[in-house]
């Protein structure tokens, strides 16, 4: 009976070093997708347009923003990616991690730069929302943004990298856009000295780079930087607009493109975000420390499964052993 039980702690062991040696093979396959922010060689975005566009200005040097920055930062993950989170910082010589790019964006949601308050929230540009925010709030812009897509355009997007340049093509059906959003963030942007400003040492979603393309001409109207963006093609017929466009990387965005993610998007003529897309930069994931734990339970229970047939001998040694003295006694 002792020997049958074995055999099953046996077959169970073996049933769940299969099912560690697959895991691996399961994430290689997951892996291959490609959900490593804007490192992966090819990354294609068709799949619907209704992610929703969060535009936050913040500060580092602003000790309200380091209160509602944890409720923004829940937010977005327990809504994944059903919100695209855009951070911008003033370009006020302060902030440096501030750029042309909030300048721009800022003018364009009616708000001026030398005036606005900090923190600020736009739900795919409607209303502002300024102060304490907490997630309550938030739910409820969410909730209120969603209701108001009703467009059916669509915005389908792929992105090529190579040695030093990514290629962004994008396809609409829309005919009531008249702008194309393309912001690059970045995430892990890490603070010299925090306690010198307001004590946050990591932001994410972090606007550094993006261009404003014009959609019934094609023309770059902004971008930042300046010489960074290069238009390859446009194309508009009856059914679909079609444009190419070139980022140059420079060297510090070379590095570490997980960490860098993407928020495109149109606007109608009544500069309401009519559809968007996102690519998320990589989660932080200790993937090496999971493939060490993998590995030595893996050798665990190799081992254990090995040993089981010599603990059988051991034990029925052992039982046969007692069946001898006990026969003695008896003798």
């Amino acid at each position: 009976m002792r020997g049958a039980n074995l055999s099953i702690v046996n077959i169970v062991l073996l049933m769940l070093l299969i099912a560690i040696i697959l895991n691996p093979i399961s994430s290689k396959a997951d892996a291959d997708a490609c959900n490593h922010g804007l490192s992966c060689d090819n990354t294609t975005l068709d799949h619907d347009s209704n992610v929703i566009v969060m535009q936050h200005l913040t500060a580092i040097w602003c000790d309200i923003c380091s209160s509602t920055e944890s409720s923004i930062e829940q937010f977005t993950e327990d809504r994944g990616r059903q919100v695209a989170r855009i951070s911008y910082h003033p370009d006020d010589g302060l902030d440096y991690l501030g750029n042309r790019l909030t300048t721009y964006q800022l003018w364009h949601l009616g708000q001026n730069p030398t005036e606005a308050e900090f923190p600020s929230i736009w739900m795919d540009n409607d209303e502002i929302t300024s102060g304490l925010i907490n997630q309550n709030q938030l739910q409820k812009l969410f909730l209120k943004s969603s209701s108001q897509r009703t467009s059916h355009s669509t915005l389908q997007l792929s992105v090529s990298k190579y040695e030093n340049r990514l290629e962004y093509n994008v396809e609409t059906n829309s005919h009531e856009s008249t702008h194309l959003y393309i912001i690059m963030t970045e995430n892990g942007v890490l603070i010299d000295k925090p306690e010198s400003y307001n004590g946050v040492k990591i932001h994410n979603n972090v606007a550094r780079h993006g261009v404003v393309i014009n959609m019934s001409n094609g023309e770059i109207e902004f971008s930042e930087p300046n010489e960074g963006w290069s238009l390859n093609n446009w194309e508009n017929n009856e059914i679909t607009t079609n444009i190419s466009i070139t980022f140059n990387l420079s060297e510090n965005t070379n590095h570490e493109l997980e960490k860098w993610g993407l928020v495109t998007y149109l606007e109608n003529n009544n500069r309401e975000i009519i559809a968007a897309q996102q690519i998320q930069p990589t989660e932080n994931h200790d993937d090496e420390g999971n493939g060490y734990i993998i590995i030595l339970s893996g050798i665990v229970l190799t081992g254990l499964i090995l040993a089981t047939p010599i603990l059988n001998s051991i034990q029925q040694k052992k039982d046969l052993h007692l069946s001898n003295d006990g026969a003695e006694c008896e003798e």
